[in-house]
């Protein structure tokens, strides 16, 4: 069961995740108009970059959140100082250390590892230095963001993290129009605007934790919260990869312009998957507290019930795509881009499933089975995506990201211990309706025939869950009451 504070809780993560959301459908095709589709794909291979550079945290942010919560039910305020302290200096040297060695290495990889055109190549260089800047920010902001989850402010972190969102996709666009839409230009606000939200998410730490001064770092607490965030690191830094890889094997065998149809579409259907991420977040503490058999029951009954909800957003978001790309981008998209946008459709609908099965496995110290699982695939992976793209272009992209989507839902599943053949049940229609959906938005039918029938799809989907499961039904019935349509 979900309780009052669960529910409110859900209800703040998913709120401080789709704010942002609406902002990105502002400012994307006005990044697009400003610097054109070429300049687009660069920017996006950038941030895949910087992301990987965020394996220096070495897990400590994600440790010290679990060593603080800890401190905080204690009551033992010297150990919370102690912990944050330890994890931002150490977050901060590591987090200088990857801005070297990116710096040193990035012109490298611009020059021999991607298409992007010579004439773009000196502005790549010319913002190098702020790219690498952003590495120890993104390094302390990780400290900052877990200490107050730690404390479960839930609104504080997402109030700071909202706005952070909105500085980094707005002030590139408003630089890049007013000063001049270039590499160096975009990338520098976007750093600039990152320094800020650091710095505000800092700051909302030192009320939250209720720090008086800052302190050294004491190797000891670093030890122990290195050995405690290994395998989360491991794990953290596999699906890092694993989520960014498609775009970096696109931008290695295709012109960064090709990386924007990919990215664009790609980059839109991710945000089908906030509720999920919403629970996953909700759920983590909860789980963690709960014995064995209670955390699997909820994680399970939780699955179904995301199952239920995200299945017939999925199938209308497929026949809705390929307009809303055409209407939202204004800009000659390649025909694929909303093919490839349809099939990432079906790995973000896999994808919400598995990262429940993650998060009760994280919550009962299972880190290395999530690290096992997410290291093993990359390899394959890899290689799928290689022989995909140079066969298929970046249709071959997200069919192979398809494929890493289901080994990674089927073994986190049984690895997960909840009940295989009960969560498979209740899948496999939804899947059915899925695949249905997924053939007839792909039809090229007229637009109105295309609507009727996924309209007719989505019904069908409601009518089967609410007929299927039970806690459907009681939360359709609570909605029904709270909109007023109950009463007679």
């Amino acid at each position: 069961m979900i309780d009052t504070s669960m529910r409110r809780n859900l209800l703040i993560n998913f709120a401080g995740l789709i704010l942002p959301t609406f902002v990105s459908l502002v400012t994307v095709p006005l990044y697009i108009k400003a610097l054109g589709l070429d300049r687009f794909g660069v920017i996006t291979l950038v941030w895949v970059l910087v992301g990987y550079f965020a394996v220096m945290d070495f897990g400590i942010s994600l440790a010290s959140e679990n060593r603080i919560s800890r401190a905080l039910a204690a009551g033992d305020a010297d150990e919370v100082s102690r912990t944050f302290w330890s994890a931002c200096w150490f977050n901060l040297a590591t987090g200088c250390a990857g801005g070297a060695a990116l710096w040193a290495s990035a012109g490298a990889y611009f020059n021999w590892g991607t298409q992007v055109p010579p004439a773009l190549l000196g502005e790549v260089a010319a913002a190098l230095p702020w790219v690498a800047l952003s590495i120890p920010v993104g390094n302390l902001s990780l400290v900052f963001a877990g200490s107050i989850s730690a404390a479960e402010r839930f609104s504080v972190f997402n109030t700071n993290q909202t706005i952070g969102t909105v500085l980094f996709q707005v002030l590139p666009v408003v630089m890049a129009f007013t000063l001049a839409p270039t590499l160096q230009v975009a990338i520098m606000a976007s750093v600039a605007a990152r320094i800020v939200a650091s710095l505000m998410l800092g700051a909302a730490t030192w009320r939250v934790l209720g720090l008086t001064r800052m302190a050294p770092p004491e190797r000891a607490c670093m030890r122990e919260l290195f050995a405690y965030g290994r395998w989360l690191q491991l794990a953290v830094v596999a699906n890092m990869i694993g989520d960014s890889l498609d775009r970096l094997v696109v931008g290695a065998m295709q012109t960064p312009r090709f990386v924007t149809y990919y990215a664009v579409p790609q980059n839109l259907v991710s945000r089908l998957n906030l509720l999920a991420g919403a629970l996953s977040r909700t759920l983590f503490p909860r789980l963690s507290a709960a014995r064995p058999e209670q955390a699997r029951e909820t994680a399970y009954h939780s699955l179904m019930f995301l199952n239920n909800l995200f299945t017939p957003v999925a199938i209308g978001a497929m026949f809705t795509l390929g307009p809303f790309l055409h209407v939202w981008i204004r800009q000659e998209l390649s025909p694929a881009a909303a093919e490839v946008g349809r099939i990432m459709i079906v790995a973000v609908w896999l994808a919400g499933q598995t990262t429940v099965a993650r998060v009760l496995m994280l919550a009962q110290n299972r880190q290395a089975a999530v690290a096992h699982v997410s290291m093993l695939q990359l390899p394959v992976f890899a290689l799928l995506l290689w022989l995909l793209v140079s066969r298929f272009g970046i249709l071959g992209a997200g069919t192979a990201v398809l494929a890493r989507g289901t080994i990674d839902y089927a073994a986190s599943l049984v690895l997960s211990r909840m009940p295989v053949r009960a969560a498979l049940r209740e899948m496999l229609p939804h899947l059915m309706f899925i695949i249905v959906a997924l053939a007839v938005s792909s039809a090229q039918a007229p637009l109105l025939i295309a609507w009727t029938l996924g309209a007719g799809l989505v019904a069908a989907n409601l009518a089967w869950s609410l007929h299927s499961s039970a806690s459907f039904r009681d939360a359709a019935a609570v909605v029904w009451q709270r909109v007023g349509l109950g009463r007679g």
